[in-house]
């Protein structure tokens, strides 16, 4: 078998992951291959030709909450038959979503489809308020709801990444609810939070 690697994104998985959807065959890849000369057992028919497509999740941070068996950016996986050869290729969907993640460097709560999801059927009332919230989780709630990081809401607010955590920890007690996913809805129901609102 010989490969070249396409491309390499970086990632914070652990690499000894116990996780049994994130290990052994399951283990999520961040390197992008192309292989030929594939190692096969018996023979290929030299009058097959086509391709196997398989489109599945590869997650390359831990998520923010729960994980579920289908968390992660999409990635192809494709094996080609032609002349009774085979090749291996596996690509990334190169998504906004994926983008924002790398630019990040974690799992954000939100891709940019997510989110569009949320404002088009969000009925606030607009310039609601959370009275119970101080101004401070009140702007990391409003950031949130952009789909923003903890490290990206600290370097906006000037805050530390442990501070952010402190208050969305305060949030979801405030407002009774399990994830940060709940507390954006919340956000949204109310009218905290107005569908395309500026940041």
């Amino acid at each position: 078998m010989k490969f070249e690697i396409h491309d390499t994104l970086p990632h914070t998985l652990p690499m000894d992951d116990a996780h049994p959807y994130r290990s052994g065959a399951w283990r999520p890849q961040h390197v992008e291959y192309d292989a030929w000369d594939l190692d096969v057992e018996g023979r290929i028919p030299d009058d097959l030709n086509g391709v196997y497509i398989r489109n599945t999740e590869n997650p390359l941070h831990p998520p923010i909450e729960r994980y579920h068996p289908f968390d992660g950016d999409g990635m192809l996986h494709s094996i080609s038959f032609e002349a009774g050869q085979a090749r291996y290729a596996n690509r990334f969907v190169r998504t906004d979503g994926l983008a924002q993640e790398l630019a990040a460097g974690e799992s954000l709560l939100f891709s940019a489809s997510t989110r569009g999801v949320i404002e088009r059927f969000a009925l606030p009332q607009v310039g609601a308020e959370l009275p119970y919230l101080t101004d401070r989780e009140g702007d990391v709630l409003r950031l949130l709801a952009r789909g923003m990081s903890n490290g990206e809401i600290a370097t906006k607010l000037f805050v530390s990444v442990e501070t952010v955590k402190s208050h969305v920890a305060s949030i979801l007690t405030k407002l009774r609810v399990r994830d940060r996913t709940q507390a954006v809805i919340a956000a949204y129901e109310s009218g905290f939070v107005a569908p395309g609102a500026a940041e």
